[in-house]
């Protein structure tokens, strides 16, 4: 694979895991347990990720759907009535449109540190040799040209490999449905705005968890591999459990669930007033007091499980 590919796929599919995936699979895996239930009155208490939304003047519903981003293909499936669903619509509205990333080098770019700060630095000699040395094994490439990258972007690098066999988008899947029927496709965030995200959280606490991530990858894999299993049983409490419980995400759970979680509703309210929309978007965005779901039905949209 050339370096500036492998760049663009690393920068723009997998920036869409930021919140959830990253998050969840840098925290000690034995920390976080899908079956601990998290008190929370907005448990939506349905099996299914996608939900239909209608009422509050709409005069044709939409749709939610909540993705995993990546999966391994022998667990990829699709959801009753998923594509029946995104049929009816006139767009899909993705956190991110792949075909706006732009060029590679350009993301390359706005991934950097601030300040000429490197993971050489931070990290010091003996944690840098071993991460170089850890990307080089699952990767196939040390990370010299990634040296001033911010620390959780290369946290993507290896994602794949804690899956057995072949993966799958689930972006990247409904992408394909809404160019094969012509519709239009449109985004929630920018490429410059998730990655400035990272930027909230300091380079330090980013090391911390790359550094985690690096110690423990096979416990991490275990843990990404739960997270699959929670998904497949499509329910959304679990998930948001599963987030709300990682030690790793509290302290950014504005940054990195709630306040792009707001922002996204009056798009949503607007994108729907104007068309039939299907909205795809990581699951873990759905549930809980600040979830999607909650958050429109507080709008006064009725939010009804598609099963």
């Amino acid at each position: 694979m050339k370096i500036p590919s492998m760049i663009r796929y690393t920068l723009g599919v997998i920036l869409l895991y930021l919140a959830i995936t990253f998050l969840i699979t840098s925290c000690k895996s034995t920390a976080v347990t899908a079956s601990k239930p998290v008190k929370d009155p907005y448990q939506t208490g349905a099996n299914s990720l996608l939900w239909e939304i209608s009422g509050n003047g709409l005069t044709e519903s939409s749709y939610l759907f909540g993705t995993i981003h990546i999966i391994g293909s022998n667990d990829f499936f699709w959801p009753t009535g998923s594509r029946e669903s995104l049929a009816k619509t006139e767009r899909l509205v993705l956190e991110v449109n792949m075909d706006d990333l732009g060029d590679a080098m350009q993301i390359m770019q706005k991934s950097k540190m601030k300040d000429g700060q490197t993971l050489e630095n931070l990290l010091g000699k003996k944690k840098y040799d071993k991460l170089n040395s850890f990307m080089t094994e699952k990767v196939g490439m040390g990370i010299s040209m990634f040296n001033s990258f911010q620390p959780m972007l290369l946290m993507s690098l290896p994602m794949s490999k804690m899956i057995d066999g072949e993966t799958v988008v689930y972006e990247q899947e409904f992408t394909k449905l809404a160019k094969d029927s012509d519709m239009e496709i449109d985004a929630l965030e920018s490429i410059d705005f998730q990655i400035s995200i990272f930027s909230k959280i300091p380079y330090e606490a980013q090391a911390d968890m790359l550094m985690q991530y690096v110690d423990d990858f096979e416990g991490q894999k275990k843990l990404f591999n739960d997270m699959i299993d929670v998904y497949l049983s499509q329910n959304i409490d679990s998930l948001y459990n599963f987030t709300a419980q990682s030690p790793d995400i509290q302290g950014f759970e504005d940054e990195l669930l709630n306040s792009r979680n707001e922002d996204w509703i009056p798009k949503i309210q607007e994108m729907s007033a104007e068309k039939a929309t299907f909205y795809a978007v990581g699951a873990g965005h759905l549930g809980g007091t600040n979830g999607v779901i909650a958050l429109l039905r507080k709008a006064g949209y009725t939010l009804t499980a598609v099963n």
